[in-house]
C-alpha cells in the first residue's frame, strides 16, 4: 500500500508502506531507500484557505 510521511515542513515522500513503528512513526519504501515519519492523513472535509489565495503582481509598465 502506498503511505505519503512527512519528513520535515517542507518535504514528504510517497512509497510502500513497510512498518507501523510504536512511536506513530511509519517506514516506507523508495526504491532501495527506506524513509521514516509522521503519516500524512486525508481529512474527510476539504481545508479552506484563510484570507486571499492568490497574488497578483503587477507588470511594470516601461514609459
Amino acid at each position: 500500500m502506498l503511505k505519503t510521511i512527512r519528513l520535515s515542513s517542507c518535504i514528504s515522500v510517497q512509497g510502500e508502506m513497510i512498518e507501523v513503528l510504536q512511536d506513530g512513526t511509519i517506514l516506507i519504501r523508495d526504491g532501495k531507500t527506506l524513509y521514516r515519519g509522521r503519516p500524512i492523513e486525508l481529512t474527510e472535509e476539504p481545508v479552506r484557505a484563510v484570507g486571499p489565495t492568490m497574488l497578483r503582481l503587477e507588470t511594470p509598465t516601461l514609459p
